[in-house]
C-alpha cells in the first residue's frame, strides 16, 4: 500500500513508519516521482549515491533546467536548521543593493 501512494505521490512518503523511509526501494520510488522526497528519508536510504541521482534527475526534468546540489549530513542528518540559508540570503541581499 505505501509503495504504490508513494509511486502516485512522492511525498507521501513523509507518513510512511521509519523502517519504510530507511528502506532504499521505497525512497527510491519516492524520489522518482518527487525529488523533493529525499529530505523525508531517513540517512541509511538518503544518503545512497543512486538515490540522489534519481531525486536530482527528477528534480531537473521538472525544472527542464540542470540541477547541482550538495547535501551536507555532517550535522544533525535530521536537522531542519534553516540559520545558514537565512544568513545566506542576507549576505545575497545586501551585496545586491
Amino acid at each position: 500500500m505505501v509503495r504504490a501512494a508513494v509511486q502516485s505521490n512522492g511525498l507521501a512518503v513523509q507518513f510512511a513508519s521509519q523502517r519504510l523511509r530507511a528502506d532504499r526501494s521505497v525512497l527510491m520510488l519516492a524520489v522518482t516521482n518527487n525529488g523533493r522526497a529525499l529530505k523525508f528519508g531517513l540517512p541509511k536510504a538518503s544518503l545512497l549515491a543512486e538515490v540522489q541521482r534519481a531525486a536530482a534527475v527528477q528534480v531537473q526534468t521538472t525544472l527542464r533546467a540542470p540541477v547541482s546540489f550538495h547535501l551536507d549530513f555532517s550535522r544533525n542528518p535530521g536537522s531542519r536548521d534553516t540559520a545558514p540559508l537565512a544568513e545566506t540570503a542576507r549576505r545575497r541581499a545586501s551585496t545586491s543593493s
